[in-house]
């Protein structure tokens, strides 16, 4: 088993990268420091919902981040150790829910962004840094 709850396909699969035809493969140094995450933090976000978190973006190759607009530093592209996904629960009242209690967490994480009143939350994470930067947007 890759993580307690998550597997590396979810956290590699992009429809924006398969209607596009782009490799969305990272390195192997980049393959452990998602799975990291998922150990570190990502399986610590899903015992604190106690139910199944869905990752609606992780991992993302510089041309896969430029087509779908992230920004050119993202931590989705698992650059210099750190990682990150957007995650939903399904609704932007449990979304709210989750950022709330994941903030209120001790669950180590460099950013945490509570997108567009709701409809997703970015979560990033490093080994070594634990900013724990709460933002709402």
């Amino acid at each position: 088993m890759w993580s307690k709850y998550f597997s590396p396909a979810e956290l590699l699969i992009s429809a924006t990268a398969a209607e596009r035809g782009i490799a969305n493969m990272p390195t192997w140094q980049q393959l452990h420091t998602l799975h990291m995450f998922c150990v570190c933090c990502l399986d610590e976000v899903r015992t604190l919902a106690g139910r199944a978190v869905i990752v609606t973006s992780g991992y993302r190759c510089p041309q896969l981040n430029r087509a779908v607009g992230g920004v050119d530093d993202s931590h989705h592209q698992c650059w210099g150790g750190y990682a990150a996904a957007d995650i939903t629960l399904g609704n932007k009242d449990s979304n709210c829910w989750l950022f709330e209690k994941i903030a209120a967490s001790n669950i180590p994480f460099v950013q945490l962004i509570c997108e567009d009143g709701g409809r997703w939350l970015h979560i990033s994470w490093h080994p070594f840094r634990c900013d724990r930067e709460v933002i709402r947007r």
